[in-house]
């Protein structure tokens, strides 16, 4: 029972994720549904999987730090925390603070990814997914890691705004990390 309690209170942040309306309470849930999945991870309690499940909550707490990091800064430069389509930056606070702003996005996005198992920050899924129970493995790649891409897309769109973002090397880095990524699981399932 204590598995699908956890299975259950998992889905049910992650529904919550996904119906969030601002960046705060979206963080919330990104948070909770983390906490909620890794006793899915070690569920059996073996050795490898107490280490798996180490590592995924490691890599999930440093990519939520650095979303949070973003909150912080979007909190300062924006107008609001609400998803707005273009984007919330007050551009009289940003005026001068560009680059300083490039970097948040870019470290935003790089903390979310890690969820989603973008290129460096993806060592967690080769060591969760084989030693957690099917329905949590399932969950991990069919739902959790696509919650991670929800809060990267919401973030470019909706908080920094793709105008913002726009030819800068922000757009280039995670565009060239997202193809890097692609190639190395795409190699990966190859060689198996």
């Amino acid at each position: 029972i204590r598995f699908f309690s956890f299975y259950f209170i998992t889905l049910i942040m992650i529904s919550g994720l996904a119906l969030a309306a601002n960046y705060i309470t979206m963080y919330l849930f990104y948070e909770m549904m983390t906490l909620f999945s890794v006793p899915l991870v070690l569920h059996s309690g073996a050795r490898d999987a107490v280490a798996a499940a180490k590592k995924y909550l490691f890599y999930s707490i440093f990519g939520a730090t650095l979303g949070l990091l973003g909150l912080f800064f979007v909190n300062v430069y924006g107008t609001t925390l609400n998803f707005v389509p273009g984007g919330v930056l007050d551009p009289l606070k940003v005026a001068g603070h560009e680059n300083v702003l490039l970097g948040i996005a870019f470290l935003t996005v790089m903390g979310f990814g890690a969820k989603a198992g973008l290129f460096p920050l993806h060592s967690w899924l080769p060591a969760a997914h084989p030693v957690a129970p099917a329905p949590a493995s399932a969950l991990l790649s069919g739902v959790i890691t696509k919650a991670g891409v929800l809060c990267i897309f919401r973030v470019i769109y909706y908080i920094f705004g793709i105008e913002f973002l726009k030819g800068t090397w922000v757009q280039l880095a995670w565009i060239t990390l997202a193809l890097v990524t692609v190639f190395l699981g795409s190699m990966m399932a190859y060689n198996e």
